[in-house]
């Protein structure tokens, strides 16, 4: 018998305790605020961005190695568009040590560089092996600002003292008109 009135008064506890939860606005969300103990962690605040008309595309240019041959290449953009132009170097040394971009802020915005590297190991059966061949990537982002004609240059510092700079050259404008899109 006494099994049974215990549980029946911890039901009751919860009972009354929901109720007094529900019966007062807000009371769930002070619960869920109360301190947990944690000094460490930020409280998380959300932000909403919206865009209500697209003013730009993002455009990805293939790799471009730091150390050349360099294609004269006249890339595209439109106003507003996000660009990202890649770097490749192999990876031996010496390794690059800093990026930079010189731009024509006129036209350009630089967003960020960030770099990526992938790497392949290649083993042979029944040998011990070091080593590592492959690429790795730099991403230079920038947003397009206007339309002209300018250029932008990236210059790659390496280990050894040594600096390749990249060129790239932009034509920032409305897409040509091309035969295929009957424009």
């Amino acid at each position: 018998m006494s099994q049974k009135v215990c549980i029946a008064a911890v039901t009751c506890v919860i009972i009354t305790t929901v109720a007094m939860l529900l019966s007062v606005p807000g009371r769930w969300a002070q619960a869920a605020d109360k301190d947990t103990g944690r000094k460490d962690e930020p409280k998380e605040e959300l932000k909403e961005f919206t865009r209500a008309k697209m003013l730009g595309r993002l455009r990805l240019y293939h790799p471009v190695p730091i150390g050349g041959p360099y294609p004269y290449l006249l890339y595209t953009a439109r106003t507003g568009d996000l660009v990202q132009l890649q770097l490749s170097y192999p990876i031996s040394p010496p390794f690059p040590k800093s990026v930079s971009v010189r731009y024509n802020p006129a036209y350009f915005d630089v967003i960020d560089v960030v770099g990526t590297a992938n790497e392949v190991v290649i083993l042979k059966p029944g040998e011990a092996q070091t080593g590592v061949i492959g690429l790795g990537y730099y991403s230079v982002y920038l947003k397009a600002k206007r339309d002209g004609r300018t250029s932008v240059q990236v210059p790659v510092e390496f280990e050894d003292g040594d600096t390749e700079t990249v060129p790239f050259n932009f034509q920032i404008g409305p897409e040509p008109k091309t035969p295929r899109h009957g424009r």
